[in-house]
């Protein structure tokens, strides 16, 4: 059965650099934008060519920023887990073309003023929205979700909530873009896909920002860090 999204209030704990992680956790990490300018003289020292190509390509400075927050600190925590240089985090591309390395699952989302990562030995997927209250969902409904679905969907809140799901479990299983949302059924709180079980869980991040986690069953806990104080 549909769970409504989880109102209770994420306990954010403040992350040290070079901490060691629980990787049997999923392990959330939270950067507001306002981290760019304590990164901005530092970043090219960090990011590959083909990173930084690719944050020139972005039409709003806004984008860029979310794109550089989150290729720069992916590279700083898995660096700190493996005890190597973050320059020298090495990724590969598995399917459709998803970033990965051969020792932490990791992914990345960003939206609004948020870029949240997610690290973990288990397969992840995680998706954040800003709850754009002016946003038309309606004309998004039939489209993309099951009847199942829509019988749950009466706010734009509602809307956000299986729209990040779904998002979460295509970035978890690899798939990318699909053509047809409406298969992914969201209302159970797990999911069968690529023949695996994946577990979701939403919640809000803050008043602004709602996110969902895809992942499979073998997590033990979810913890959340804090890294929007973080000076290099």
């Amino acid at each position: 059965m549909f769970s409504k999204i989880n109102d209770i209030k994420i306990d954010w704990t403040k992350y040290t650099s070079k901490e060691k992680l629980n990787l049997d956790n999923c392990n959330i990490f939270k950067f507001n934008l306002e981290v760019y300018t304590q990164i901005k003289s530092n970043y090219k020292n960090i990011l590959s060519k083909i990173e930084l190509n690719k944050a020139k390509i972005f039409k709003l400075q806004n984008d860029s920023e979310r794109y550089i927050i989150g290729k720069y600190f992916t590279r700083l925590l898995i660096g700190d887990q493996l005890g190597i240089n973050p320059a020298e985090v090495s990724f590969i591309e598995i399917e459709n073309k998803k970033p990965a390395t051969t020792h932490i699952n990791f992914n990345i989302s960003h939206s609004g003023n948020l870029v949240l990562i997610a690290l973990s030995n288990s397969e992840i997927g995680i998706d954040v929205e800003f709850i754009n209250t002016n946003f038309n969902f309606e004309s998004l409904l039939t489209r993309c979700f099951k009847p199942s679905e829509l019988f749950h969907i009466h706010n734009i809140v509602d809307f956000y909530v299986f729209w990040t799901r779904k998002e979460a479990i295509i970035k978890a299983t690899g798939e990318g873009l699909i053509d047809d949302l409406q298969e992914i059924d969201c209302t159970q709180q797990t999911i069968f896909r690529q023949n695996k079980i994946y577990f979701l869980n939403s919640a809000y991040v803050d008043e602004n920002h709602i996110y969902s986690l895809a992942y499979t069953g073998n997590v033990k806990n979810l913890k959340f860090w804090n890294y929007q104080n973080f000076e290099d």
